[in-house]
């Protein structure tokens, strides 16, 4: 694997400290499958850990940061979610969720579509 050089990457406002086992999981389980789709290759044109496919903006260390910047969201999200709230505080965590992600990649969109599509599917499978 590649060496990753992490920036510091300013922390959420919102506390990202899951409160709940089953929200660790279930962000765990998202960040695993974000994880996978970019080491899996090849696929063409896109990123992988053997290319950067059509991309000129990123590789592999970028989806690296993005991830890590990511980590905490994920079961922040979930444990969100367990509250049954309105749409205003997720969309809050995720709009700080991006904020770390445009700042760990240096302004690149690695995982915004994942932020809020799989951060609602996280939020849905906590509120089980």
């Amino acid at each position: 694997m590649p060496e990753l050089a992490l920036r510091q990457v300013p922390r959420a406002l919102s506390p990202l400290q899951p409160a709940s086992e089953l929200a660790a999981r279930i962000g765990r389980l998202a960040i695993r499958s974000l994880y996978r789709e970019v080491e899996l290759a090849p696929k063409p044109g896109l990123v992988s850990p053997l290319s950067q496919g059509s991309h000129v903006d990123m590789d592999f260390a970028t989806f690296m940061r993005s991830l890590h910047a990511l980590r905490d969201y994920f079961p922040a999200i979930a444990e969100c979610g367990s509250t049954h709230p309105d749409f205003a505080p997720l969309r809050q965590l995720a709009v700080e969720a991006e904020a770390r992600m445009l700042a760990a990649t240096g302004g690149v969109n690695t995982h915004r579509g994942a932020i809020f599509n799989l951060g609602l599917l996280c939020a849905a499978a906590g509120s089980v």
